[in-house]
């Protein structure tokens, strides 16, 4: 009986070793794990979302291979005092590290924040344009055709319009009127500095502000980026002419009609707009303009163009000195455009 009794206290004993041992292997090779300096292999993007828990991301982890178990990844969290110092966001996380590195990453912030809203503004839309695409037209309308808001960006224009950068504006959640139009104009502002330094000296507000105004029209005219330092040119060389500049975007601007053929009529509107009545720059740019169209109002080719008018493919332009090279270039221009209608009438009745 004692025999038995022994040989039982020393199997128990056996396990009680091999479990001590066993447990000692894991919580060695777990710390280990967890502290060594690990290999940086492929790295992996993981997206933690907000409101995600400890439990959450570990197990994010785990599913993307970059851990064998959460549990050692939950213990070293709850070691360092939580998740709350763990932002939400897009992270690159290379294969091979070990818990701790993977923690010092999170801790660090993501590469790059989750964009919940995207804008992207076209070029040349005016501000009642833009507001259409703006997440409350309304409230965003009012802002950027408020003189109050002009003043606070220091523009001298009633509106601020022509100082709405266009490009694709991502955000972290939707934004309100103000910041949608802060970012925008905060753009505006990084891209004239960058052109400042290519001019290589600045120009006063009101010097900026003609500058804009003329970027404006070019934005409107021009279709190809290599014509719009011609459009330039053809403006300023009118302008010391005293001549007026008989630009048809003005008038689409002063009648509010886009994307229509202007008539007769409307070039007799009695505005400041209407370039073919009034000599001058408009009093206000007429739409946002790119960064090459203001380059191109910076910028001018150097020449002695008077006059352009659109060629029949709808995107380039024919280039005069002259009147009477641009009456023939005018009327090549109709010819092209009926010869068009034409082939298109012929193939319809076919």
């Amino acid at each position: 009986m004692k025999k038995i009794i022994l040989k039982i206290i020393l199997v128990c004993l056996f396990i009680a070793i091999c479990l001590s041992l066993l447990i000692g292997i894991v919580v060695v090779g777990g710390y280990i794990y967890i502290v060594r300096e690990g290999v940086p292999g492929e790295p992996i993007e993981i997206t933690v979302n907000k409101g995600n828990t400890a439990k959450d991301i570990a197990f994010l982890l785990k599913e993307k291979g970059l851990i064998p178990h959460e549990i050692l990844f939950l213990i070293l969290i709850k070691m360092k005092g939580g998740d709350k110092d763990i932002k939400y966001g897009i992270y690159s996380i290379p294969k091979g590290y070990s818990a701790k590195q993977i923690y010092e990453l999170l801790l660090k912030g993501p590469i790059r924040p989750i964009y919940a809203y995207k804008i992207t503004v076209p070029e040349g839309l005016t501000n009642k344009q833009i507001s259409l695409i703006a997440p409350d037209p309304q409230k965003f309308l009012e802002l950027v055709n408020s003189n109050e808001y002009a003043k606070e960006k220091n523009i001298p224009g009633p509106t601020v319009e022509g100082f709405l950068m266009p490009g694709t504006y991502l955000f972290e959640e939707v934004p309100d009127a103000k910041t949608l139009a802060d970012v925008m104009i905060n753009q505006f502002e990084k891209e004239w500095e960058k052109l400042m330094g290519e001019n290589g000296f600045e120009l006063s507000n009101e010097e900026k502000y003609q500058k804009v105004i003329v970027a404006s029209l070019i934005e409107e005219e021009a279709k190809i980026d290599e014509e719009r330092p011609l459009i330039a040119q053809v403006i300023y060389n009118r302008l010391k002419k005293d001549m007026p500049l008989q630009i048809d975007a003005t008038l689409q601007y002063a009648n509010q009609k886009y994307g229509v053929l202007l008539t007769n009529a409307d070039k007799q509107i009695d505005s400041l707009y209407n370039t073919y009545k009034y000599k001058g720059l408009p009093p206000t740019p007429i739409s946002n303009p790119g960064l090459p169209s203001l380059r191109a109002a910076l910028f001018p080719e150097l020449g002695e163009y008077l006059y352009f008018v659109s060629n029949a493919d709808g995107k380039t332009h024919t280039f005069s000195k002259d009147m009477d090279t641009h009456t023939d270039a005018v009327i090549h221009y109709r010819k092209a455009i009926k010869k068009k209608q034409n082939i298109k009438t012929e193939s319809t009745q076919k």
